[in-house]
């Protein structure tokens, strides 16, 4: 796969400018972005790029690898940095909520920002993960059935995940995550106000599915990284049969247990793209051109 819009840019050590390559870098103009560490594989650039084009809009958009102080040297600015609105990946998603000044609804509740605007007031956050969960929810199999929602992970997107399945339908979601800090973090999150009441459930991380009443028929999300081995949460002897597995994970990086049925399997391109189009319009105040950002995806 590859990005848009050239290579990575970083924020200069001072503070006070962009380089690129290690070298300094100057912006043409005003510019979006997406920011995160690490983010050279972004495909935002490529179909954000691509709809400012479509739309004439006089923006370029840039993939910034962001470590956390990066991010709230980026805050403190106020768009001196010519920067006017940007995404945010991990693990800066709840470090952008703590730093933004103003909160949409949706990201007060899931205490995540993957979307900021800068406005006349300062910098905005918005979380356009859940809408776009829930647009992908709906594209795939209708409004989750009266059935369990399951997600695995502890991080933004994993909150978003937890909100969607339960905005779908889902009469209960129950979330597995593994032991540290991102476990105690959801425990916290779940417990909270906003939160309270819900029908979520933490359990650990391990166990088979079956144990926890997840055989057949539920909606599983993952949130987990590339790579982690999924092999224990299948049944001995046994398989699952999910109403659809979703892993946020692109392409070949998209995993299940063994034995969960490849037509069941969907990877996470379609939510990249539904939440960029919701961050577009967000932006712009205007209907992204999602056919141009599809075929821009398509060509990657």
């Amino acid at each position: 796969m590859r990005r848009g819009n050239g290579s990575t840019l970083s924020l200069r050590p001072d503070g006070g400018g962009w380089s690129r390559d290690g070298k300094p870098w100057e912006p043409d103009g005003p510019f979006y972005a997406v920011l995160g560490d690490p983010v050279d594989h972004s495909l935002s650039p490529l179909f954000q790029s691509a709809a400012m084009r479509a739309e004439g809009l006089p923006y370029a958009y840039h993939a910034v690898r962001t470590s956390r102080a990066d991010l709230a040297r980026i805050f403190r600015d106020r768009g001196g940095l010519a920067l006017r609105g940007f995404n945010v990946t991990a693990p800066h998603k709840f470090t952008a909520a703590d730093l933004c000044p103003v909160l949409t609804a949706e990201a007060r509740l899931t205490g995540a920002v993957n979307t900021v605007r800068l406005t006349e007031g300062g910098w905005e956050g918005h979380n356009t993960d859940v809408g776009g969960l829930c647009e992908v929810l709906d594209d795939l199999i209708g409004r989750t059935p009266a059935g369990h929602g399951l997600v695995l992970g502890a991080g933004g997107a994993a909150r978003a995940a937890v909100v969607a399945l339960l905005e779908s339908g889902a009469d209960g979601v129950c979330v597995m995550a593994r032991s540290g800090s991102g476990f105690e973090a959801m425990s916290g999150w779940l417990a909270a106000d906003a939160m309270s009441g819900r029908r979520v459930r933490l359990v650990d991380w391990g166990a088979p599915l079956a144990e926890h009443g997840m055989a057949s028929g539920f909606v599983c999300v993952s949130c987990l990284p590339g790579g982690v081995d999924l092999a224990s949460l299948a049944p001995a002897g046994g398989t699952l049969q999910p109403a659809l597995w979703l892993d946020m994970n692109y392409a070949s990086r998209a995993v299940a247990p063994p034995g969960v049925p490849a037509n069941r399997i969907h990877d996470g391109l379609p939510v990249l793209l539904a939440q960029g189009a919701l961050s577009f319009s967000w932006w712009f105040d205007r209907d992204a051109p999602r056919r141009v950002m599809a075929e821009a995806l398509a060509g990657a």
